[in-house]
Parts: structure tokens; C-alpha cells; sequence
């Protein structure tokens, strides 16, 4: 981060962390339940699909943490941040906090209709009712919260580019 903290800073990263350790933890949770991950199945003996698949997951991290980087690079401190707690935090929060369960309470579910039922067979139990990935729909919300614009105003801008000195001397860059 940024050699000063703005609580914007701190608290779209804590999300982002959240979210990670969440679905990290679930992901190995399921993997030791299971003994295995269903999704290399295909791929694990072709050395480029396996690549491939890593390569894949590696972009959708980078893409997704993206946001947060940008925020918390030291150039968004040349602008003006508003207080923390505009209606844009407030949202940002509240999709987070509804994108979180979505996807938590869905995962769950999912995990337990697997465990209880035929491979083959669809879940349609829970929000999966409503919907055929609300798993996927909650992560979509998580990340508009957490990437919510943070709206930081410019810094004053010279009228020209160069304010030379008064005497009509050599103009020196504006800084």
C-alpha cells in the first residue's frame, strides 16, 4: 500500500483478503473431503490444457485484484479522497457483505446436495431454486463492492502548464 492508509484503501483490501481466504478455504476444504479436484480431471495428464488452466486462474486473480491495486498505488494519493463513508462506501460495503453469503451460503449448498445426491444430478435446492450459479452471481457482487469507484477528486490545476516567474524570467516546470 501507499505510505498513508486511507480507511478506502484498508477496507477494499480486507475485502478483497476476505474473499480470497473464503473461497481458498473452501476450495481446500472440499479437497480434502473429497480427495480430489473434479476440474483436473480432464486435464491432469496434457501438459497444456493443465497449464492452461492455471494460466486462466492466474489472469482471473489478477483481473479481480486489479481494483485494489490501483487503489492503493501511491498516485491515487495525489488526488483528494472524500471521507470515508460516502453512499458509494456504504454500497460498496452492503453488495460485499450480500455477495458474500450469497456465495458462501451457496457453496454450502452445493457441497451438501453433491454429497448427498447422484453426480449427474442438478441442484435445484436453495438459492440454487432461483438461480442455476448464484455461487458465481455472488462473487459478480462481491467484486462490484469491492471495486466500487472511489470518485477522488483532481488536484488543482495551473491555468497553463508553465508559471514562470513574475519578472519574466526563464518559465520552470509547474510542479
Amino acid at each position: 500500500m501507499s505510505g498513508t492508509h486511507h480507511p478506502r484503501q484498508l477496507v477494499a483490501s480486507l475485502f478483497i483478503m476476505i474473499w480470497g481466504l473464503r473461497l481458498s478455504g473452501f476450495l481446500l476444504f472440499r479437497i480434502l473431503k473429497t480427495g480430489k479436484d473434479d476440474r483436473f480431471d480432464d486435464k491432469r495428464d496434457r501438459f497444456f490444457p493443465f497449464l492452461g488452466f492455471w494460466v486462466f486462474q492466474m489472469v482471473w486473480v489478477w483481473a479481480v485484484s486489479l481494483p485494489v491495486t490501483v487503489l492503493n498505488a501511491p498516485a491515487v494519493q495525489a488526488y483528494v479522497q472524500h471521507s470515508f463513508g460516502t453512499g458509494r462506501d456504504v454500497a460498496g460495503v452492503v453488495l460485499f457483505a450480500l455477495g458474500f453469503v450469497l456465495e458462501t451460503v451457496s457453496d454450502a449448498q452445493k457441497y451438501r446436495f453433491r454429497a448427498r445426491n447422484d453426480k449427474a444430478a442438478v441442484c435445484d435446492a436453495g438459492f440454487f431454486a432461483w438461480s442455476r450459479h448464484p455461487n458465481y452471481f455472488g462473487e459478480i457482487i462481491i467484486q462490484f463492492g469491492e471495486s466500487r469507484p472511489p470518485n477522488p477528486q483532481p488536484p488543482p490545476v495551473s491555468p497553463t502548464p508553465y508559471d514562470g516567474p513574475a519578472d519574466g524570467g526563464p518559465c520552470q516546470p509547474f510542479t
